[in-house]
């Protein structure tokens, strides 16, 4: 049972990881869009944020957002 949860669990990371790289990359290819976004911009300096696993991270504050936080 415990196994199957967990296989469950790294299964929905996964499916999060994918769909927030896909957000990342659709905007980056429509330009303007891209700055609408505005869970791409860190909420304490505004600063853009950069995608790191399943994380969007700001390099300036050191401010994150987990998968579970935007997913």
């Amino acid at each position: 049972m415990k196994d199957a949860k967990r296989s469950t669990a790294r299964a929905v990371t996964r499916q999060k990881k994918a769909a927030t790289e896909q957000l990342v990359r659709r905007g980056s290819r429509r330009g303007a869009r891209e700055d609408r976004l505005a869970m791409l911009y860190c909420p304490n300096c505004s600063q853009r944020l950069e995608s790191r696993s399943c994380r969007l991270r700001c390099n300036r504050c050191g401010y994150f957002m987990d998968c579970s936080d935007y997913c």
